[in-house]
């Protein structure tokens, strides 16, 4: 990829990280904001599919 004059190669890792942040964020504003028996849950969901992958493999 640089031979071809590509100067950015690790953008992936950056714009997960800004992903994961963000998202996680929101989570915390919604928990601030919305009723509790309308939010999502985002952090706590992502929580238990990873330990259900974890489990699985």
């Amino acid at each position: 990829m640089v031979t071809d004059g590509i100067a950015i190669l690790k953008v992936g890792p950056a714009l997960t990280y800004g992903l994961r942040e963000a998202l996680f964020s929101l989570s915390m504003m919604e928990k601030e904001l919305v009723p509790e028996e309308k939010r999502a849950n985002f952090i706590e969901t992502l929580d238990a599919v990873m330990l259900d992958y974890e489990s699985a493999v």
